[in-house]
This record gives structure tokens, sequence and C-alpha cells, in this order.
């Protein structure tokens, strides 16, 4: 990799380059386990999608939110979908071993994803908590 006038950093183009060189070549070597990978973390996605989707409405059927219900049901209503997607791609990437640029990334997003998740969930369980 070629350094920049300052010899501590590399430059932005020439990362740029090497993380599409090493995810091209990952991906020409191991182009089944690519589609496998994106196939599996989709269904993954649509699976929680759903279990979340269905748990919400039970939980909010038949009787009035109190307790706990509501606690949860307002918590589970704030799941966003981009949160669920970089959980089914950290999820599946952990098990595939893509180059280490790109795992480096996913975790990344992954991080980034759930610690906003996790501050949009402790908002919601304090207000609920305060409404009741």
């Amino acid at each position: 990799m070629q350094r920049t006038a300052t010899g501590n950093s590399v430059t932005f183009s020439n990362q740029t380059r090497d993380i599409g060189e090493q995810v091209y070549a990952w991906l020409r070597n191991d182009s089944l386990d690519g589609l496998f990978v994106v196939g599996v973390g989709a269904a993954l996605f649509l699976f929680l999608r759903t279990l979340l989707g269905l748990g919400c409405r039970l939980l909010e059927r038949g009787q009035p939110l109190t307790g706990w219900r509501s606690v949860v049901s307002g918590v589970a209503r704030r799941t966003h979908s981009f949160f669920l997607a970089a959980l089914s791609v950290d999820l599946v990437s952990n098990v595939v071993a893509p180059p280490g640029v790109l795992l480096t990334a996913v975790d990344f997003v992954f991080t980034v994803a759930a610690v906003i998740q996790g501050a949009i969930w402790l908002r919601e369980l304090i207000l609920v908590l305060i409404a009741n």
C-alpha cells in the first residue's frame, strides 16, 4: 500500500481500491458462498421482521396494555428495520468468512446500528415507565 507524505496513513483511494479488490477476489473464488450469504441473510431478516410483527400484534391484542405488556410492546414497536438488517448481516457474515476488511465494515455498521437501536429502546423504556 502506498503511504501519504506524512508516512502515517494510507490514502483513501488506495484503501478503497484494496477493499474492492479483496471483495471481488472473494466473490470470484467463493461466489456460491456469497450467494448463500445473501439468501440466508435475507431469509433471516424476513424471519426477524415477521417475528417482531407477530409479537407486537399478540401483545396489543385484546386487553388494554398495562404493566409489562405495555413496556415490551412499546420497546418492540420501536425496533427499526435497519437494526434487523444489520443484525442479519452480522450473524451471517460471522458464519461465512468474508475478507477481513468486509467483516470489519459489517461489524462497524452493526455496532453503530446496535448503539442507535439501544438508545431508542432505552428512551422508549423510560417514557413507558414514566407514563405508568
